[in-house]
């Protein structure tokens, strides 16, 4: 009973990428097994990031957090899933965005 108890326990907790973006983004800290869940996103990364920070005018801390995501979502593109996401299209778009951001800063 117990282990049944700390399994779901444990299963409520586990983070979509989009609660893990978006905290790495918002409050500046990645832990350790936020590769695991953001390592395989490629692009896809790039467009939770557009969906988080649209609108916004993103600190030079939130601007540093959403280069370790985009970085991290890039960190080996082989093991990307989804092929297309393979290639950074809207990541080179958000870097467009954030580089003039800065220009603001």
């Amino acid at each position: 009973m117990v282990l049944t108890v700390a399994g779901v326990s444990y299963s409520q907790s586990v983070a979509t990428p989009e609660q893990v973006i978006q905290r790495i983004i918002e409050k500046g800290a990645f832990e350790g097994f936020d590769q695991k869940i953001i390592g395989d996103m490629g692009d896809a990364a790039a467009v939770v990031v557009t969906k988080i920070i649209a609108g916004k005018h993103p600190s030079s801390v939130n601007i540093d957090s959403t280069l370790v995501v985009l970085t991290n979502a890039f960190a080996d593109p082989l093991l990307v899933n989804n092929a297309s996401d393979r290639q950074p299209r809207t990541t080179m778009f958000v870097f467009q965005a954030l580089e003039a951001e800065l220009l603001f800063l």
